[in-house]
């Protein structure tokens, strides 16, 4: 999870999970844990394929991927 300032196509083409936050003026991202409350506004596949969608927090964002860190099988 994180800013725009990573590109989603690149993302995608390495297989990673990644979910775009951003802030508003009112709430600008300027901590890192301001990613948390911001919304979420775009996702790689592999994000979708988690559950994770635009609209939700950053927050909810980070509770999916935890999740399914946790209930993936080891290599």
């Amino acid at each position: 999870m994180g800013c725009g300032i990573y590109d989603l196509k690149t993302a995608a083409e390495f297989g990673q999970a990644i979910a775009i936050a951003k802030g508003t003026p009112a709430k600008p991202l300027v901590e890192p844990e301001d990613l948390l409350e911001a919304k979420i506004v775009g996702v790689t596949p592999q994000a979708e394929a988690l559950g994770i969608i635009a609209a939700i927090t950053g927050r909810e964002a980070v509770e999916w991927m935890l999740q399914a860190t946790t209930t993936a099988v080891p290599p």
